[in-house]
């Protein structure tokens, strides 16, 4: 599944607010530090999905065809 950046960020800032991160880390004394760490790391992960996916997908699209023509 290609994560959609629409989607993605959204959902993304609005995880990071106190919830459900700040309950992950509920026990850290820098608890904002590490949120915004997560955060960050979501984000890029986002970004990577739907730069890279949409290509990776498309080059898999055309291998399965190019298969499916030889195999018949």
């Amino acid at each position: 599944m290609i994560a959609r950046g629409e989607i993605g960020f959204p959902i993304c800032s609005l995880a990071s607010r106190p919830g459900p991160f700040s309950a992950y880390l509920s026990g850290e004394p820098s608890a904002q530090d590490g949120s915004n760490s997560i955060f960050l790391v979501v984000t890029w992960a986002n970004m990577l999905c739907t730069i890279i996916g949409p290509f990776i997908v498309g080059v898999l699209v055309r291998r399965l065809k190019a298969l499916a023509k030889r195999a018949w």
